[in-house]
């Protein structure tokens, strides 16, 4: 009986073929780690940001005293690396049991971007002072290279915001492709107004 075997011609198509699939396979995987990374980011892009404006909607309608004022002819403040700029103001420390009466049960908020020597540098962060004790969480990251920019703007018929209204506006960029990143939201005090 005769014995089969491979001839040289056989072995090497083989090997181009196994080859090529395995490049096929690595080069999916390539493709599909990095869309996956991508996507992550984006949506951790989009937490952060939404987190930012969530807290700030809370903390700032139990606001009782700003020491950040936006100027009344429609003005702005961009919080950013470059500005060097910060939006405080004083409200309470219980977000949900709002007394603007008594000062006793409050704190100070500072939203800024740290700087170099700050915890996570060029990230948007609230620092938060209470009775001398200072304490800030971060809000997006600095690799995201975060801005904020709080306007207080008018219509195309120039009629402007109510006095206790301004507009949030948070971007991020992504590290992986630099897409910009942003949402817009309105936020209203109510006991005392941003704008002098």
């Amino acid at each position: 009986m005769k014995k089969k075997s491979f001839t040289l011609i056989e072995l090497i198509v083989a090997m181009v073929l196994v080859g090529f699939v395995v490049a096929s396979v690595a080069a999916v995987s390539g493709f599909i780690s990095k869309k996956v990374n991508l996507n992550s980011q984006r949506y951790n892009t989009w937490s952060q940001i939404n987190y930012t404006l969530d807290d700030m909607r809370i903390r700032c309608s139990g606001a009782i005293d700003i020491f950040t004022p936006i100027d009344d002819s429609g003005g702005s403040i961009a919080i950013d690396q470059d500005s060097g700029l910060t939006f405080e103001f004083e409200g309470e420390i219980d977000i949900y049991k709002i007394t603007p009466d008594d000062k006793d049960d409050n704190a100070r908020y500072i939203y800024s971007i740290s700087g170099q020597d700050g915890i996570n540098p060029g990230s948007l962060v609230l620092e938060t002072v209470t009775s001398g004790v200072s304490q800030a969480n971060v809000l997006v990251d600095g690799r995201f290279k975060p801005k904020m920019v709080l306007t207080h703007g008018s219509d195309a018929a120039g009629v402007f915001d109510e006095p206790n209204f301004i507009t949030v506006t948070v971007e991020a960029t992504t590290p992986l492709d630099g897409k910009i990143i942003s949402k817009t939201e309105g936020l209203r005090f109510w006991f005392v107004d941003i704008v002098r």
